[in-house]
């Protein structure tokens, strides 16, 4: 999601195909520190001090331009997308670029391809090769048509020899494929349009109420996994009625597809009631 700051959810369902639970989580500490390469003179601004005292977020002002990469967090936030156009009150000049509409969007596109590519590569290693990526947030459309699907080198197959090993591996890089790579391509969706985004919002939360919360929880040892940008959380949800997730989706979806009779707004059907409620048996009303 592009929004002020870039986040990132993921949706898992159950592998042995039964439908039992879906998974969600949210893995902040993925776009807080998963490095991407910059193809741009443009650099970023803000960024993470990493001390052996703990973490400490940078400055606003504090900035690297140009740079040969960034965290996704601070490569994709709102101040980047406002200094490529010049119209961030936040930031001193120099560091804004100015750029017209369309070489902002070409700048935009390029780094959300390298964030989708390192961040597909990321769920890979957890759950498997993911299905497909959806892109949302209010900078997002921007993008609709330059970044059409994220590709990476599947995390088994990569050549252990560090000079035949892809470059800025793990960082959304690209590179000759070889005999002992093997890539995968994954669909990447960019709404059309904010109503669009709308949409899908509203059917989600209207899907998430035939499931119950079974489990929280935060494993392992992510720095960011309590607190702080609330990364690393797992949600493990069941459905309700003991269906499997398979058959509440296609009923849903047929209900989302069947037509909805008009309904009459709540004070006309109330004030029907009251005139019949006021009539006489002869028809004559009372008063």
């Amino acid at each position: 999601i592009l929004g002020t700051a870039p986040a990132v959810a993921t949706l898992f369902r159950d592998p042995s195909g039964k439908g039992r639970f879906v998974e969600v989580a949210i893995w902040q500490s993925w776009v807080w520190f998963t490095k991407i390469r910059l193809d741009d003179p443009h650099g970023y601004c803000g960024g993470l001090r990493v001390t052996k005292e703990g973490l400490r977020v940078k400055p606003k002002d504090s900035h690297k331009i140009p740079h040969h990469q960034a965290r996704i967090r601070f490569a994709l936030d709102v101040l980047t997308w406002e200094r490529l156009h010049g119209a961030c009150a936040e930031l001193p000049p120099h560091t804004q670029p100015s750029l017209s509409a369309e070489a902002a969007a070409k700048v935009w596109a390029a780094r959300l391809q390298r964030a989708v590519d390192a961040l597909a590569e990321r769920f890979h290693s957890v759950y498997g090769p993911p299905e497909e990526v959806h892109v949302l947030g209010g900078n997002a459309t921007a993008a609709r048509g330059l970044v059409t699907a994220a590709k990476y080198v599947v995390p088994e197959s990569r050549n252990p020899n560090p000079r035949s090993r892809p470059r800025g591996a793990g960082m959304g890089g690209t590179s000759a494929e070889s005999e002992e790579e093997l890539w995968q391509r994954v669909p990447v969706r960019v709404a059309q349009d904010d109503a669009t985004q709308q949409q899908v919002a509203l059917r989600g939360l209207l899907y998430s109420s035939h499931f119950k919360l079974k489990q929280v929880s935060a494993p392992g040892q992510d720095p960011l996994a309590r607190g702080w940008t609330r990364g690393g959380e797992i949600y493990m949800y069941v459905p309700k009625d003991g269906r499997s997730e398979k058959e509440v989706s296609a009923d849903f979806v047929a209900d989302m597809a069947s037509p909805v009779e008009p309904q009459q707004p709540r004070c006309a059907i109330a004030a029907a009631r009251r005139r019949t409620a006021g009539s006489s048996g002869d028809g004559s009303a009372s008063t």
